[in-house]
């Protein structure tokens, strides 16, 4: 067995010691092989060393020797080029994986003569495979490769299993994934995917999928688009992974959030509920006193002068007017409406949160102050309503608490502000200043200074979720008088909904 002088320069030799890839020469009509340095350290022999043909096919593991003389018989008879990964053991004993690539040459009569190879050491490579499927099966992810091109989409195992799918039953085509979706979530899938393809060349996405067993599943994708030298998508590779059980988790979480929501927004209506009553019946009883007066001249046929009528009506209609207004307050704070988002203007809901315990306050000798220009402007935020009243209606209630036992003037100043692109909400009041050592803590769950039976202890933590669900944050200000600042990005109406100021 000869030295495969034709490959035999020190640089194609180095770079075939750092690819660990080798090339060899079979003369079909001598026997004689010829082998470069490489794969003679591949097999684990001395450089030079004499290795018959049919030793060489020992070096292969038992079970893929049929394979490597069946590649062999097929680039010979069929003239065809095998490309392949066998398992190996070399000379000391080490198993490998090694790639070998059978070329068949042919003679001047179209018969061949000569077969050349490429003999690589996959080894790692190999290892490698086998870690990332190791990560995928524990991970329960799985692979998927498209191409655009031919329509032909390939999935690892993983995919079947997460999608409940037989290997036989999938044809391999875009179709094919495609008629696995959820029908009501089918258009959405279909927008981002078509949006990674025209435009952001990532698709991050969830959607839902319906089993054959009828069952649903949440599946989450990522992949990356390949474009050709035109910028047209040819390809595109990919992962899915089951997030059922993750969005399940999710949905009980916000469902307690939302109960933890409700509970902290009614007991805060408990608290308002005695108070509310006697609102209520002052203006029915103004009401009722003026229609039995009414009555009572109609009755007795006494002619009621128009001046004195319209003013009797004026009452009433103050009176109707102040139930509206706190039933309309009630009404809003107590609805289940997390989910509705719209633009508010922030000074309207403000005020509506005032008429709802104004005047109850002002019974315990309380006095609520506006301040700030923001009051003279249509500042608008985007969210739920419900949300930004409830942020407010926590912090007007703890300021009433915190004013309990004040003997001076009992003041909550509320600031409206405009600072550039935000909205600068401040409650302050004018009881004692909040102590730096319990600032921070008075945000946790369940942490509160009132007396048993007064607080639930979570009104600033859903204060502060809210607030930051509109992209905002909450925190104590230092001033001169205890103050909770409020600031959150504004969203402009007008700007909104003007045609000019959109992109295209």
């Amino acid at each position: 067995m000869g030295r495969f002088n034709s490959l035999n320069t020190n640089m194609f030799q180095q770079i075939q010691e750092i690819a660990k890839v080798g090339a060899w020469e079979l003369d079909l009509n001598t026997g004689l092989t010829s082998w470069s340095e490489e794969v003679y350290r591949i097999h684990g022999v001395p450089v030079g060393t004499e290795v018959p043909k049919d030793e060489a096919i020992n070096f292969y593991a038992p079970e893929d020797r049929p394979r490597i003389i069946r590649a062999l018989e097929i680039s010979i008879d069929e003239q065809k080029t095998v490309d392949d990964v066998y398992r190996f053991i070399d000379a000391k004993g080490v198993v490998k994986r090694v790639r070998s690539i059978v070329h068949p040459m042919m003679n001047e009569d179209g018969s061949v003569d000569k077969l050349f190879g490429i003999f690589q050491d996959v080894s790692e490579q190999h290892e490698r495979e086998q870690e990332n499927r190791y990560i995928l099966e524990v991970t329960k992810m799985g692979v998927w490769k498209w191409d655009i091109v031919e329509n032909f989409l390939e999935w690892d195992d993983g995919l079947y299993d997460i999608y409940g799918v037989k290997k036989e039953d999938f044809s391999a085509a875009f179709d094919a994934w495609e008629s696995t979706i959820h029908p009501d979530h089918k258009a959405q899938a279909e927008a981002d995917l078509a949006k990674a393809l025209e435009e952001t060349g990532e698709l991050d996405t969830t959607f839902t999928i319906l089993k054959k067993d009828g069952s649903t599943a949440y599946i989450g994708a990522r992949g990356r688009v390949f474009y050709n030298q035109n910028k047209v998508p040819v390809k595109m590779l990919g992962i899915n992974w089951d997030k059922t059980k993750d969005i399940e988790i999710q949905k009980k979480m916000d469902n307690q959030k939302r109960l933890a929501n409700e509970s902290a927004k009614f007991a805060s209506l408990g608290q308002l509920s005695a108070g509310m009553g006697h609102e209520i019946n002052n203006p029915l009883a103004i009401i009722r006193s003026h229609i039995e007066l009414i009555q009572k001249d109609l009755k007795n046929d006494i002619d009621i002068p128009v001046d004195d009528l319209k003013n009797r009506f004026r009452k009433v209609e103050i009176a109707i007017g102040r139930i509206e207004k706190i039933v309309k307050g009630l009404r809003t704070f107590s609805r289940r409406d997390q989910d509705m988002k719209d633009y508010f203007i922030v000074s309207e809901a403000i005020n509506e949160s005032i008429d709802l315990v104004e005047e109850i306050y002002k019974k315990d000798g309380v006095a609520i102050e506006r301040l700030g220009e923001g009051y003279n402007e249509d500042l608008s935020l985007y969210g739920c309503r419900g949300h930004f009243q409830q942020i407010f209606m926590n912090l007007i209630g703890n300021a009433k608490d915190a004013l309990e036992k004040v003997e001076g003037e009992k003041i909550i100043k509320i600031s409206l502000e405009r600072d550039q692109d935000f909205l600068d909400m401040r409650v302050k009041n004018t009881g004692p200043l909040i102590p730096e050592a319990i600032r921070n803590a008075m945000f946790d769950p369940f942490y509160t200074t009132k007396e048993v039976g007064k607080g639930t202890g979570i009104g600033l933590t859903i204060s502060k979720n809210h607030t930051e669900e509109f992209g905002g944050t909450l925190t104590v200000a230092d001033e001169e008088l205890t103050s909770f600042q409020v600031r959150i990005p504004i969203s402009d109406v007008k700007k909104q909904n003007d045609p000019s100021t959109k992109t295209a």
